[in-house]
């Protein structure tokens, strides 16, 4: 079974409010970086339809990112990682017609995919490549992984 396509996870429809509260009691994130969250509602919706998608750094290389629900303020975070780091895929032969909002993440603001492209948590050994996640309800699913392998040796000293 093949990569799965944003065509094929299209967000519910519903209306947004002009100016979301954030909800820092929905998660342990929203209470460590609000200032981010509250930064990125200023901007329009930009995934899964009434849905904002903040991202920023964490190093050199690393990202952190989280999903709010532009209807009731609540942060979703992925289960399983906490930053995305290291690899930068040549997602375009993949993930064609996808805007670039990143170099580690793919998303639409008409559909509910949402694709992670590097190494989750550092862990290049073991959890480096695409992982394709959707929304349901207020969680962020795991619907399909495309693991790469780091092939290149260690330099001999």
């Amino acid at each position: 079974m093949g990569a799965p396509k944003f065509g094929d996870y299209p967000p519910v429809v519903s209306t947004t409010s002009a100016h979301p509260r954030l909800d820092i009691t929905s998660n342990k994130i929203a209470r460590e970086y609000p200032t981010v969250l509250r930064r990125a509602l200023k901007d329009p919706a930009n995934y899964a339809g009434h849905y904002t998608v903040a991202i920023w750094g964490c190093g050199s290389s690393c990202l952190m990112f989280a999903v709010i629900d532009r209807e009731t303020g609540r942060v979703i975070t992925p289960k399983g990682f906490s930053t995305v780091s290291g690899v930068h895929l040549a997602a375009d032969d993949f993930l064609p017609d996808t805007p670039k909002n990143t170099w580690a993440l793919r998303f639409k603001p008409e559909s509910t995919l949402l694709v992670v492209l590097g190494a989750l948590d550092e862990d290049e050994q073991n959890r480096n490549g695409a992982f394709y996640y959707t929304l349901k309800g207020d969680q962020l699913v795991l619907v399909h992984t495309t693991v790469v392998k780091k092939t290149c040796a260690a330099p001999r000293s």
